[in-house]
C-alpha cells in the first residue's frame, strides 16, 4: 500500500535508486543489499518480501523471536513461501512465483488446496537417457518439479534419487540452490558429489529404487508421498514391477511416472486399467519434448490425479 517504495543510495560516482518490485501481501521487506566484492562496495536490487511481517524477516537473518505477531491472512490462491527463496535473483523469483501459482490452481480445481505431501523425484540415469542430458532437459525437469515441492512438501524440499541398475539417494533440492544441484548431480558418468555414478550402472532395473522408497513409508501414515518419476521406458521386469504396484497400493504413495522422448513404456501404460489393487495408485503420461509443455498444461497432468488417489486412499484407510 506504500505508494513509490524504494531506496536511493547516493555515492561518488552519483545515485543508485532500488525501487520495490513485484511486491504485493508482503509485511515487511529487503529492497537492498550492499556488499564488499574484491575490495569495492557493491549494490543490489533484492526486492525481498515476507507476507508473515518484521518477525519472519528477522528470523531468517538469525534473530529469534519471542513474542509472535497475529498471523497474516492466508494468501487467497494458496500460494506458498519457504525459507530460501529471498535468495534467488528477480528474474528466478517470478519464474518460480508464477509456477507456485499454477501448481496452486491444479490443486485448488481439484479440491485439494493446502494439500501437503512428502515429493520424492526419481530420475532415470541409463545410457539410453544420454539425449535428454546432453541436451539438458533433464535440468529443466528438476527446475520445474521444484515448484510443485514448495508448494506441497511439508519442508518445501525435493527428495532426489538417480537409478539405473542401482541407485543414489542424493542430497535434497532446495529452492535457492537449483542450478548448483544441477550441475553438479546430473551426469550419466564419473564422480560427483562423492557418489561414483559408474556403481549406478546404465541399463534399467527399478525395482531396487522403488523398493527403496517402498520401505520407507508407514502405512496408514496421514503424512501421503508424492513420487515423481521420470523414465525413458525400457522396464524389462514388467510383470514383478505390476505385482510391486498392486503391493504398494496398500501404502501412502502415489506415483506419478513420465516418459521422456518416444519409447515403448508399456506395463507404465497399463497402470490405470491394472486391476488388482486397493486403490489407483498410479499415473502416467509421456512427452516427447518436455520444454514444448507449458507450465500450465505440465501440472495438470503431473497433479491431476494425485488429488483423486489422496481422496480414495483416505476412504481406504492407507492414509490416515
Amino acid at each position: 500500500m506504500v505508494t513509490g517504495l524504494g531506496v536511493e543510495v547516493a555515492h561518488p560516482a552519483g545515485t543508485t535508486s532500488a525501487r520495490a518490485l513485484d511486491l504485493t501481501t508482503e509485511r515487511a521487506a529487503v529492497l537492498l543489499e550492499i556488499y564488499r566484492r574484491n575490495d569495492s562496495w557493491k549494490v543490489r536490487n533484492v526486492s525481498a518480501g515476507w507476507d508473515a511481517g518484521l518477525s519472519a524477516l528477522v528470523r531468517e537473518h538469525g534473530v529469534q523471536v519471542d513474542d509472535e505477531p497475529a498471523a497474516p491472512a492466508a494468501d487467497p490462491h494458496g500460494v506458498r513461501t519457504v525459507a530460501g527463496e529471498e535468495k534467488l535473483s528477480l528474474e528466478k523469483r517470478q519464474k518460480l512465483d508464477m509456477r507456485k501459482r499454477e501448481v496452486a490452481k491444479v490443486l485448488l480445481d481439484k479440491g485439494a488446496p493446502g494439500v501437503r505431501a512428502r515429493v520424492v523425484l526419481v530420475i532415470d540415469k541409463t545410457g539410453s537417457m544420454n539425449r535428454e542430458y546432453s541436451s539438458r532437459r533433464i535440468h529443466e525437469v528438476v527446475e520445474r518439479m521444484v515448484p510443485i515441492a514448495v508448494q506441497v512438501d511439508d519442508d518445501g524440499k525435493l527428495e532426489p534419487y538417480l537409478y539405473a541398475k542401482s541407485f543414489a539417494r542424493l542430497p535434497d533440492i532446495v529452492v535457492h540452490e537449483v542450478d548448483t544441484w544441477s550441475s553438479t548431480y546430473l551426469h550419466l558418468n564419473g564422480t560427483h558429489g562423492g557418489i561414483d555414478y559408474s556403481r549406478i550402472g546404465g541399463v534399467n532395473d527399478e525395482l531396487p529404487v522403488m523398493n527403496e522408497i517402498i520401505d520407507s513409508l508407514v502405512p496408514g501414515s496421514a503424512m501421503p508421498t508424492l513420487v515423481l518419476f521420470f523414465t525413458d521406458g525400457g522396464f524389462t521386469q514388467k510383470q514383478k514391477i505390476a505385482d510391486l504396484m498392486k503391493s504398494a497400493s496398500a501404502l501412502p504413495a502415489f506415483w506419478q511416472f513420465v516418459g521422456l522422448g518416444k519409447a515403448n513404456y508399456g506395463v507404465l501404460e497399463r497402470l490405470d486399467t491394472m486391476s488388482g489393487r486397493r486403490v489407483d495408485n498410479a499415473g502416467f503420461f509421456s512427452v516427447d519434448d518436455i520444454s514444448q509443455v507449458n507450465d500450465a498444461e505440465l501440472y495438470r497432468r503431473m497433479l491431476g490425479e494425485f488429488p483423486d488417489w489422496l481422496k480414495a486412499a483416505k476412504s481406504a484407510g492407507t492414509v490416515g
